[in-house]
């Protein structure tokens, strides 16, 4: 059985090993979004209250936080933009 890998983990191994690597290229628009992106989809990014008619219940629900770069915010953004531009090709 495959896990799914999710960013927030891969971020979380592996930003101590890249801030000591590269730390004199990294800027802080880049500390922003990666600290954004473990944010993102938890309570720290804010929660909405929403309920299911349908079974009745009241269910909390994170926010994301719209960064470009996060693929849980933007993945639609991103793929309808890479689509308009293969057709102006």
């Amino acid at each position: 059985m495959n896990a799914a890998i999710s960013l927030q983990s891969l971020i979380r191994q592996y930003q101590p090993v890249l801030e000591q690597r590269y730390a004199s290229r990294l800027l802080p628009s880049h500390h922003r979004a990666l600290n954004a992106m473990l944010r993102c989809h938890t309570p720290d990014s804010g929660q909405s209250l929403l309920h299911c008619p349908d079974c009745d219940q009241h269910h909390w629900i994170a926010h994301g936080f719209g960064h470009r770069h996060c693929p849980l915010c933007q993945n639609d953004l991103a793929t309808a933009w890479l689509e308009r531009q293969k057709r102006k090709l």
